[in-house]
Parts: structure tokens; C-alpha cells; sequence
């Protein structure tokens, strides 16, 4: 196929290589913002040999955490190291194929239910303390003072008054 031929988009004449180096440039914005997801030391995540995600993975626990990549050791009989391991996602993968031959990691399914029930506890957590704070705008606040005078006043009528003494019971 030639790569001078011509592709009819919204009456615009692009040639394929002029949509390849388009794309090419794309994936290479994306890579330059990509951020890592948050991964701690002692996580277990799932590893994706040569970073295909159609193939099974492995359970992998993350030995270092790097800017955009995480050492991993696998699990089983013998435990593999992989350093240089990237997120699924990483648009990395896609620009250089060398980074594919550490494989790529993603979270567990439990890891994911996890992060989801968290998100969904903060979400409910904010609109509480909303509504909170819409109710208590409502009233005049009082001050603890002000709360607690009546029941200093009755306190004190009711129990006689002794004699203060110094450090030394005198």
C-alpha cells in the first residue's frame, strides 16, 4: 500500500503518512503528561508479560515504585524480578516496543473494588458534610459557653463553696 495515497476526511486530503505522523505525535503528547498510577512498595498487582494484556497475567508484588515505572517480583515456584515496568496504559508501550519486554503491570480486581468503594465512601462523606454544614448555617451558632452556662449556674448553687488552697494544702 502505498503511503502517498490519498484519505478524503471532512473535505480535507491527508496522505497516510501525513495521518501516521499525526498519531505518532499524539501518543507523544500523551506519554509526556501520562502520570503513573499510585502504587506502593508491598502491593500486589497483576503482570502482563511482554506487556500484552490478552495473554493471562501474574500476581507480582512491587518491589520499588520509580516516576513511570515500578520494579516487580512474581509469584510462584520461582519468583521472577522485572524492573523497568510500566502501567498498562502508558503511552510509552505503544512509542517504543523496548519497553514491552518488561511487561506491564496493572491493578487486582480486589485492588480495583477497593479504590472504587473508597471513591464512592469520599463522594457520600462530601455530600454528608454539605448537608451538614447547610444546617448548621440555618441556626445562630451559640458559643460552648453559652451552651454550657445554664448548667455551670445550677452546678455552682448547688455545691457550697470551699476555700482555695495553695500548692502546699494551706
Amino acid at each position: 500500500m502505498p503511503t502517498e495515497s490519498p484519505v478524503h476526511e471532512n473535505s480535507t486530503t491527508q496522505t497516510i503518512a501525513d495521518i501516521q505522523k499525526s498519531a505518532k505525535q499524539k501518543t507523544e503528547d500523551l506519554a509526556r503528561t501520562f502520570v503513573m498510577p499510585p502504587v506502593d512498595p508491598g502491593d500486589e498487582v497483576l503482570w502482563f508479560p511482554l506487556a500484552d494484556r490478552n495473554k493471562p497475567p501474574h500476581i507480582a508484588v512491587v518491589r520499588a515504585n520509580y516516576h513511570q515505572q515500578i520494579e516487580v517480583t512474581t509469584r510462584g515456584p520461582v519468583g521472577q524480578e522485572y524492573d523497568s515496568v510500566r502501567h498498562v496504559d502508558d503511552p510509552k508501550l505503544i512509542l517504543n516496543t523496548n519497553y514491552r519486554k518488561f511487561g506491564a503491570w496493572d491493578y487486582t480486581d480486589g485492588a480495583k473494588a477497593k479504590m472504587k468503594k473508597e471513591k464512592d465512601l469520599d463522594e457520600r462523606l462530601t455530600k454528608l458534610e454539605k448537608a451538614v454544614g447547610e444546617l448548621s448555617g440555618k441556626r445562630p451558632k451559640k458559643s460552648v459557653e453559652e451552651l454550657d452556662s445554664p448548667r455551670k449556674q445550677q452546678s455552682r448553687a448547688a455545691r457550697p463553696q470551699q476555700p482555695r488552697q495553695n500548692q502546699d494544702g494551706k
